[in-house]
């Protein structure tokens, strides 16, 4: 079999991408349905082969859950060079104690960069943000995922939304991926003129943040 001819620029390209440094991605989830099964679909919709995305669940739906969960990974040693802490703000009384803690990992932490990525109230919202702005806020008395939930559903394109999984409305939302991001920057912008602190604009969604770097991942592995 003939060797291929080095001055193949397409043969270059392909042995380029095949030497670029591998990028390690890990997303720790309170939940075990609804953002696994987004992320999983989103990771394999976007096709990266420079990254590589580990997603793993807490054992407790609660922001601390996600905490305890992020300490093991680091008792280990963690090898990643993104650590996407995700939670919601619902109505948890450790949720500003999480941030914080998530906070003071990220400084100590020697290798790598860990964000806290919560929603407010819920994770729904970023679904919510693929089809408009809201500034609705929703509170932490009650049940504020679930008005969010009825919100979301009111969308003719989501009304079939499920928590058990993203399969029916995915398409949806890659189509309005940048509306979303988009919608989600400037929903946090606004909150803080309008008074908010940091980590607890109502409503407001930081899942934003992972999807933009997969993005840049990718566009990278394009140029």
């Amino acid at each position: 079999m003939p060797k291929k001819n080095p001055s193949d620029k397409k043969w270059f390209k392909r042995r380029n991408q095949r030497l670029e440094p591998l990028t390690r991605i890990l997303i720790i989830t309170e939940g075990t349905n609804s953002e696994p099964s987004y992320f999983k679909k989103l990771f394999d919709d976007l096709s990266i082969p420079t990254v590589r995305v580990e997603i793993i669940s807490s054992k407790q739906s609660t922001p601390e859950s996600v905490v305890a969960k992020l300490k093991e990974v680091l008792k280990d040693g963690s090898e990643f060079e993104f650590i996407f802490c995700v939670f919601d703000r619902d109505s948890h009384p450790a949720y500003t104690s999480s941030v914080k803690e998530i906070a003071r990992f990220d400084e100590r932490n020697t290798f790598g960069k860990i964000v806290a990525t919560p929603s407010i109230p819920c994770f729904e919202f970023w679904y919510l943000l693929h089809a408009n702005q809201s500034t609705k806020p929703y509170g932490v008395i009650g049940s504020p995922c679930d008005s969010v939930v009825n919100d979301l559903k009111q969308v003719p394109y989501f009304a079939s939304y499920s928590k058990s999984d993203c399969e029916g409305i995915y398409d949806e939302l890659s189509s309005r991926m940048n509306t979303a991001i988009s919608n989600a920057k400037s929903g946090i912008k606004l909150a803080k003129q309008n008074g908010y602190q940091l980590y607890h604009e109502d409503p407001s969604s930081r899942i934003y943040l992972v999807v933009e770097k997969l993005l840049e991942l990718k566009e990278k592995v394009i140029s």
